[in-house]
Protein backbone atom coordinates (compact mmCIF):
# COMPACT_ATOMS: atom_id res chain seq x y z
CA UNK A 1 0.00 0.00 0.00
CA UNK A 2 2.95 2.49 1.07
CA UNK A 3 4.81 1.31 -2.04
CA UNK A 4 1.28 2.26 -4.26
CA UNK A 5 1.00 5.73 -2.57
CA UNK A 6 4.81 6.59 -3.33
CA UNK A 7 4.69 5.88 -6.51
CA UNK A 8 1.22 7.78 -6.91
CA UNK A 9 2.61 10.65 -5.44
CA UNK A 10 5.44 10.45 -8.09
CA UNK A 11 3.09 10.41 -10.68
CA UNK A 12 0.99 12.92 -9.55
CA UNK A 13 4.16 15.39 -9.04
CA UNK A 14 5.52 15.08 -12.63
CA UNK A 15 2.39 15.60 -13.85
CA UNK A 16 2.39 18.87 -12.09
CA UNK A 17 5.82 19.42 -13.44
CA UNK A 18 4.68 19.07 -16.60
CA UNK A 19 1.27 21.17 -16.16
CA UNK A 20 3.86 23.84 -14.64
CA UNK A 21 6.31 24.07 -17.75
CA UNK A 22 3.90 23.94 -19.96
CA UNK A 23 2.58 27.19 -18.47
CA UNK A 24 6.19 28.32 -18.37
CA UNK A 25 6.42 28.19 -14.71
CA UNK A 26 9.55 26.17 -14.58
CA UNK A 27 12.82 25.90 -13.18
CA UNK A 28 15.95 25.54 -15.24
CA UNK A 29 19.66 24.54 -14.72
CA UNK A 30 21.86 27.04 -12.93
CA UNK A 31 25.10 24.81 -13.04
CA UNK A 32 26.31 21.28 -14.58
CA UNK A 33 28.36 18.60 -13.02
CA UNK A 34 29.74 17.49 -16.45
CA UNK A 35 32.04 14.23 -15.38
CA UNK A 36 34.17 12.82 -15.93
CA UNK A 37 32.73 9.11 -15.64
CA UNK A 38 33.56 7.21 -11.92
CA UNK A 39 35.99 10.28 -11.05
CA UNK A 40 33.15 10.80 -8.00
CA UNK A 41 29.94 12.93 -9.39
CA UNK A 42 27.37 10.48 -7.56
CA UNK A 43 29.13 11.69 -4.00
CA UNK A 44 29.52 15.80 -5.27
CA UNK A 45 25.78 15.33 -6.06
CA UNK A 46 24.87 14.00 -3.32
CA UNK A 47 26.71 16.15 -1.20
CA UNK A 48 25.55 19.45 -2.69
CA UNK A 49 21.91 18.44 -1.68
CA UNK A 50 22.89 18.74 1.90
CA UNK A 51 22.80 22.45 0.93
CA UNK A 52 19.65 24.25 1.60
CA UNK A 53 19.67 26.46 -1.44
CA UNK A 54 20.69 23.25 -4.14
CA UNK A 55 18.09 21.11 -5.53
CA UNK A 56 17.92 18.97 -8.60
CA UNK A 57 15.82 16.44 -10.49
CA UNK A 58 14.80 13.07 -9.06
CA UNK A 59 16.99 11.49 -11.10
CA UNK A 60 20.72 12.47 -11.59
CA UNK A 61 21.30 11.60 -14.96
CA UNK A 62 19.21 13.03 -17.67
CA UNK A 63 21.65 12.88 -20.63
CA UNK A 64 19.89 15.60 -22.35
CA UNK A 65 22.82 17.28 -23.72
CA UNK A 66 24.43 14.08 -24.83
CA UNK A 67 21.62 11.84 -26.48
CA UNK A 68 24.72 9.84 -28.07
CA UNK A 69 25.65 8.39 -25.37
CA UNK A 70 23.02 5.49 -26.03
CA UNK A 71 23.33 5.50 -30.08
CA UNK A 72 24.45 1.71 -30.73
CA UNK A 73 21.72 0.68 -28.73
CA UNK A 74 18.25 1.25 -30.86
CA UNK A 75 16.58 -1.44 -28.43
CA UNK A 76 18.24 0.08 -25.01
CA UNK A 77 15.00 1.17 -23.25
CA UNK A 78 14.13 4.76 -23.44
CA UNK A 79 16.51 4.71 -26.56
CA UNK A 80 13.43 6.60 -28.06
CA UNK A 81 13.95 9.50 -25.76
CA UNK A 82 17.51 10.10 -26.81
CA UNK A 83 16.96 9.83 -30.62
CA UNK A 84 14.04 12.80 -29.83
CA UNK A 85 16.98 14.62 -27.79
CA UNK A 86 19.28 14.65 -30.86
CA UNK A 87 16.80 15.75 -33.07
CA UNK A 88 15.79 18.34 -30.86
CA UNK A 89 19.41 19.93 -31.25
CA UNK A 90 18.99 19.71 -35.01
CA UNK A 91 15.17 21.40 -35.04
CA UNK A 92 14.02 24.05 -33.54
CA UNK A 93 10.68 23.25 -33.62
CA UNK A 94 11.51 19.43 -31.83
CA UNK A 95 13.76 21.40 -29.16
CA UNK A 96 10.61 23.41 -27.62
CA UNK A 97 9.30 20.13 -26.77
CA UNK A 98 12.23 18.58 -25.64
CA UNK A 99 12.97 21.48 -23.48
CA UNK A 100 9.49 21.02 -22.05
CA UNK A 101 10.62 17.77 -21.05
CA UNK A 102 14.36 18.58 -19.83
CA UNK A 103 12.76 21.49 -17.68
CA UNK A 104 10.05 19.36 -16.24
CA UNK A 105 12.33 17.17 -14.79
CA UNK A 106 13.49 19.45 -12.24
CA UNK A 107 11.51 20.75 -9.04
CA UNK A 108 9.15 23.63 -9.69
CA UNK A 109 10.19 26.75 -8.28
CA UNK A 110 9.04 28.13 -4.94
CA UNK A 111 8.01 31.51 -5.10
CA UNK A 112 10.75 34.17 -3.10
CA UNK A 113 12.99 30.98 -2.53
CA UNK A 114 15.91 31.14 -4.85
CA UNK A 115 17.69 27.97 -5.45
CA UNK A 116 20.24 26.71 -7.28
CA UNK A 117 19.43 23.86 -10.09
CA UNK A 118 21.51 21.46 -11.32
CA UNK A 119 22.14 17.76 -12.53
CA UNK A 120 25.01 15.58 -12.96
CA UNK A 121 25.73 13.59 -16.15
CA UNK A 122 29.20 12.39 -16.42
CA UNK A 123 29.07 11.97 -20.81
CA UNK A 124 28.78 15.78 -20.72
CA UNK A 125 32.74 15.64 -20.45
CA UNK A 126 33.48 13.18 -23.13
CA UNK A 127 31.22 13.93 -26.20
CA UNK A 128 32.64 16.73 -28.32
CA UNK A 129 29.27 18.53 -29.23
CA UNK A 130 27.81 18.32 -25.46
CA UNK A 131 30.21 22.26 -24.82
CA UNK A 132 28.71 23.49 -27.79
CA UNK A 133 25.08 22.56 -27.01
CA UNK A 134 25.40 23.86 -22.98
CA UNK A 135 26.13 27.01 -24.68
CA UNK A 136 23.68 27.42 -27.00
CA UNK A 137 21.37 26.46 -24.15
CA UNK A 138 23.15 28.91 -21.57
CA UNK A 139 26.44 30.98 -21.96
CA UNK A 140 26.38 31.95 -18.31
CA UNK A 141 26.40 28.73 -16.93
CA UNK A 142 28.85 27.24 -14.31
CA UNK A 143 30.38 24.16 -14.81
CA UNK A 144 31.74 21.59 -12.10
CA UNK A 145 34.21 19.31 -13.46
CA UNK A 146 35.43 15.91 -10.87
CA UNK A 147 38.84 14.14 -12.83
CA UNK A 148 40.41 11.05 -11.40
CA UNK A 149 44.08 9.70 -12.32
CA UNK A 150 42.98 8.31 -15.65
CA UNK A 151 45.05 5.00 -14.57
CA UNK A 152 42.67 4.56 -11.53
CA UNK A 153 39.64 5.66 -13.38
CA UNK A 154 40.07 3.23 -16.82
CA UNK A 155 40.26 0.49 -14.38
CA UNK A 156 37.36 1.34 -12.21
CA UNK A 157 35.27 1.95 -15.36
CA UNK A 158 36.33 -1.49 -16.46
CA UNK A 159 35.29 -3.07 -13.41
CA UNK A 160 31.83 -1.48 -13.46
CA UNK A 161 31.20 -2.66 -17.38
CA UNK A 162 32.27 -6.30 -15.84
CA UNK A 163 29.70 -6.25 -13.11
CA UNK A 164 26.83 -5.28 -16.23
CA UNK A 165 25.29 -8.99 -16.71
CA UNK A 166 21.43 -7.94 -15.90
CA UNK A 167 19.28 -6.55 -18.48
CA UNK A 168 19.18 -3.79 -20.30
CA UNK A 169 22.73 -3.07 -19.30
CA UNK A 170 24.22 -6.49 -20.11
CA UNK A 171 24.68 -4.73 -23.39
CA UNK A 172 27.37 -3.13 -22.40
CA UNK A 173 29.16 -5.89 -21.04
CA UNK A 174 32.74 -6.16 -21.55
CA UNK A 175 34.26 -9.82 -21.32
CA UNK A 176 37.50 -9.31 -22.38
CA UNK A 177 40.46 -8.68 -19.31
CA UNK A 178 41.42 -5.17 -18.60
CA UNK A 179 45.04 -5.70 -20.21
CA UNK A 180 43.33 -6.69 -23.31
CA UNK A 181 40.91 -4.21 -23.59
CA UNK A 182 43.22 -1.43 -22.96
CA UNK A 183 46.25 -2.86 -25.91
CA UNK A 184 42.68 -3.62 -27.71
CA UNK A 185 41.82 0.49 -27.58
CA UNK A 186 45.73 2.22 -27.97
CA UNK A 187 46.17 0.12 -30.93
CA UNK A 188 42.95 0.04 -32.77
CA UNK A 189 41.83 -3.73 -32.22
CA UNK A 190 38.65 -2.51 -30.37
CA UNK A 191 36.37 -5.03 -31.25
CA UNK A 192 33.47 -2.83 -30.70
CA UNK A 193 34.86 0.63 -31.27
CA UNK A 194 31.60 2.73 -31.83
CA UNK A 195 30.56 1.45 -28.35
CA UNK A 196 31.08 5.10 -26.41
CA UNK A 197 31.07 3.25 -23.10
CA UNK A 198 34.44 0.94 -23.61
CA UNK A 199 36.38 4.11 -24.07
CA UNK A 200 38.80 3.26 -21.12
CA UNK A 201 41.57 5.12 -22.36
CA UNK A 202 39.89 8.03 -24.48
CA UNK A 203 37.77 9.03 -21.82
CA UNK A 204 41.12 9.84 -19.43
CA UNK A 205 42.86 12.31 -22.05
CA UNK A 206 40.90 15.57 -20.07
CA UNK A 207 42.84 18.16 -21.66
CA UNK A 208 41.52 17.43 -25.22
CA UNK A 209 37.59 17.41 -23.26
CA UNK A 210 38.28 20.55 -21.22
CA UNK A 211 39.82 22.72 -24.24
CA UNK A 212 36.42 22.44 -25.61
CA UNK A 213 34.55 23.91 -22.61
CA UNK A 214 37.46 26.63 -21.92
CA UNK A 215 37.13 27.53 -25.66
CA UNK A 216 33.29 28.73 -25.41
CA UNK A 217 32.98 29.66 -21.48
CA UNK A 218 34.80 32.01 -18.97
CA UNK A 219 37.20 30.26 -17.03
CA UNK A 220 35.54 31.75 -14.30
CA UNK A 221 32.62 29.69 -14.53
CA UNK A 222 34.08 26.36 -14.84
CA UNK A 223 35.52 24.60 -11.71
CA UNK A 224 38.15 21.40 -12.02
CA UNK A 225 38.12 19.67 -8.83
CA UNK A 226 40.68 16.31 -8.43
CA UNK A 227 38.81 13.72 -7.03
CA UNK A 228 41.64 12.45 -4.53
CA UNK A 229 40.77 16.15 -2.94
CA UNK A 230 36.65 14.83 -2.53
CA UNK A 231 38.09 11.87 -0.60
CA UNK A 232 39.94 13.58 0.96
CA UNK A 233 38.42 16.94 2.56
CA UNK A 234 34.98 16.19 2.13
CA UNK A 235 33.53 19.34 3.65
CA UNK A 236 36.34 21.89 2.11
CA UNK A 237 35.70 20.47 -1.46
CA UNK A 238 31.66 21.08 -0.95
CA UNK A 239 32.45 24.31 0.54
CA UNK A 240 34.72 25.15 -2.44
CA UNK A 241 31.95 24.14 -4.93
CA UNK A 242 29.86 26.55 -2.69
CA UNK A 243 31.74 29.51 -3.33
CA UNK A 244 32.25 28.51 -6.83
CA UNK A 245 28.58 28.77 -7.11
CA UNK A 246 28.00 32.08 -4.95
CA UNK A 247 26.56 30.32 -1.78
CA UNK A 248 27.40 29.95 1.88
CA UNK A 249 29.18 27.22 2.81
CA UNK A 250 27.73 24.64 4.87
CA UNK A 251 28.79 25.23 8.39
CA UNK A 252 28.59 21.36 9.78
CA UNK A 253 30.62 18.30 8.92
CA UNK A 254 27.43 16.16 6.90
CA UNK A 255 27.10 12.75 7.68
CA UNK A 256 28.49 11.83 4.49
CA UNK A 257 29.30 8.46 3.59
CA UNK A 258 31.41 7.05 0.64
CA UNK A 259 29.01 6.63 -2.72
CA UNK A 260 29.66 4.28 -5.27
CA UNK A 261 32.08 2.85 -4.13
CA UNK A 262 32.39 -1.07 -5.83
CA UNK A 263 34.79 -3.74 -4.88
CA UNK A 264 37.09 -5.38 -7.74
CA UNK A 265 37.46 -8.91 -7.77
CA UNK A 266 41.59 -8.38 -8.33
CA UNK A 267 44.39 -5.64 -8.09
CA UNK A 268 45.32 -3.43 -11.48
CA UNK A 269 48.63 -5.44 -12.85
CA UNK A 270 51.80 -4.45 -12.27
CA UNK A 271 52.21 -4.24 -16.11
CA UNK A 272 48.79 -2.53 -16.80
CA UNK A 273 49.38 0.45 -14.79
CA UNK A 274 53.40 0.81 -15.90
CA UNK A 275 51.66 0.90 -19.75
CA UNK A 276 48.80 3.57 -19.02
CA UNK A 277 51.21 5.84 -16.70
CA UNK A 278 53.25 6.03 -19.41
CA UNK A 279 50.50 6.22 -22.31
CA UNK A 280 48.86 9.38 -19.90
CA UNK A 281 52.20 11.41 -18.79
CA UNK A 282 52.24 13.89 -22.30
CA UNK A 283 48.22 13.94 -21.72
CA UNK A 284 48.34 14.91 -17.72
CA UNK A 285 51.07 17.40 -18.42
CA UNK A 286 49.17 19.46 -20.89
CA UNK A 287 46.18 19.22 -18.77
CA UNK A 288 47.70 20.57 -15.56
CA UNK A 289 49.48 23.09 -18.28
CA UNK A 290 46.04 24.65 -18.96
CA UNK A 291 44.50 24.21 -15.30
CA UNK A 292 47.44 25.62 -14.36
CA UNK A 293 47.47 23.31 -11.39
CA UNK A 294 49.21 19.94 -10.70
CA UNK A 295 47.74 16.78 -9.10
CA UNK A 296 49.41 13.88 -7.24
CA UNK A 297 48.66 11.13 -9.97
CA UNK A 298 50.56 8.36 -11.27
CA UNK A 299 53.52 8.47 -13.34
CA UNK A 300 55.89 6.76 -15.48
CA UNK A 301 58.50 4.79 -12.68
CA UNK A 302 61.49 6.16 -14.53
CA UNK A 303 59.93 9.74 -14.25
CA UNK A 304 59.33 8.64 -10.08
CA UNK A 305 62.54 8.23 -9.52
CA UNK A 306 64.10 10.82 -11.04
CA UNK A 307 61.15 13.35 -8.79
CA UNK A 308 62.48 11.24 -5.89
CA UNK A 309 66.11 12.10 -6.52
CA UNK A 310 65.24 15.74 -7.28
CA UNK A 311 63.59 15.99 -4.13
Amino acid sequence: MKSFARRALRRSRRAARTVSTRLGWHARPDFLILGAQKAGTSALHSYLLSHPKIAAPSAKELYYFSPESFRVWPDFPGSERYSWFARGHRDASVRRETLRWYHAQFPVPIPLSRRLYHEATTCYLFFPEVARRIHEYRPDMKLIVLLRDPVERAFSAWNMLRGFTFEPWNQMLDSRSFDEAVRDEAEGRDNDPANPSRQYLSRGIYHEQLRRYFALFPREQILVIDQAELLANRLATVNAACRFLGLEPIDREEAWPLVNVGTYESDLSREAREYLAEFYAPHNDALFELIGRQFAWERPAATRTLARAAG
